[in-house]
């Protein structure tokens, strides 16, 4: 489980990162990503309905979307608001091309050190 001061859990939080933050892809993972001023990157996860109407899924997914971030976010650089958006695909995604397709994104958005 992510720390406490690594987690993104505030509504007002997540609307800021929406409306002011840029937007990367990478296949299936979409990222909204702000400065947040803070020493540390915070990340938050949003998985609807859109991707499944099974909350197990939803949820399984948003687990191993957190272990994935858990593992690299000594690799990330520090003060950022990150919103981690799977899309839905034709078949429900396997776990190491899910973290592939994180990874990318991060890349994209220029977040590792």
């Amino acid at each position: 489980m992510l720390a406490l001061e690594n987690r993104l859990v505030a509504g007002r939080d997540f609307n800021a990162v929406y409306k002011c933050g840029r937007f990367f892809s990478f296949e299936n993972i979409v990222l909204k990503v702000a400065k947040n001023g803070l020493e540390t990157t915070r990340v938050g996860f949003s998985v609807g309905l859109k991707f499944s109407p099974r909350a197990v899924e939803r949820n399984q997914v948003k687990r191993w979307l957190r272990e994935i971030v858990k593992k690299h976010l000594g690799e990330m650089k520090k003060g950022f608001d990150v919103i981690v958006m799977p899309k839905k695909e034709a078949t429900f995604p396997v776990r190491q091309k899910l973290e592939q397709n994180l990874l990318s994104a991060i890349l994209r958005g220029n977040l590792l050190i």
